[in-house]
């Protein structure tokens, strides 16, 4: 009795992190089709999301990437891929929410890929982020080699890149990555 109770508390919280990640990953549309191909008509997006993605180096040596959004008023959802190059940086963990997303969004990242960073929210209560700007998520690197380029990019790719409103219509996004 006592194996199986012990294999049970392993299993609970990753059976709940893999349903927490699917949850995030449905909500952003991932592997799904969008209104307008399933009606044939194009949508209407709502006034794009401008994305700056910045990073700055701190006095105890790591490099904190913070990814901020304006004109995000109706921002519902987001998913994304932070890039870095793994020989230059190493993350010390998954991103950490900011201020835009909701308390209670359901909120995934990990840092188990060699040269990138997922992250996506999907804010609950069918309601958007209602703030014009802020902070989407924010993540620290340590620098393994100080003389390489940690290369901090999102994929742009709409497969990788997607911003939707609460009515499940994608969001136009405009990025700037700062050096």
């Amino acid at each position: 009795m006592r194996r199986t109770a012990e294999g049970g508390r392993t299993r609970i919280p990753a059976l709940t992190l893999a349903l927490l990640a699917m949850l995030a990953l449905c909500a952003c549309g991932a592997g799904g089709s969008s209104r307008s191909e399933q009606s044939g008509k194009p949508e209407s997006s709502p006034a794009g999301v401008k994305l700056t993605l910045s990073s700055a180096e701190q006095a105890d040596g790591l490099i904190h990437v913070e990814l901020a959004a304006g004109n995000a008023a109706a921002l519902y959802q987001l998913s994304s891929r932070l890039t870095f190059n793994p020989e230059a940086v190493r993350p010390r963990g998954p991103a950490r929410p900011g201020n835009l997303p909701a308390a209670d969004a359901i909120f995934y990242s990990n840092d188990r890929q060699p040269d990138f960073v997922p992250v996506a929210f999907s804010n609950r209560r069918g309601e958007a982020l209602g703030q014009h700007s802020g902070v989407l998520y924010q993540l620290e690197f340590e620098v393994l080699n100080p003389q390489a380029d940690p290369r901090f990019n999102l994929i742009s790719d709409a497969d990788y890149l997607i911003a939707r409103d609460n009515a499940a219509q994608d969001i136009k996004i405009e990025l700037e990555v700062q050096k």
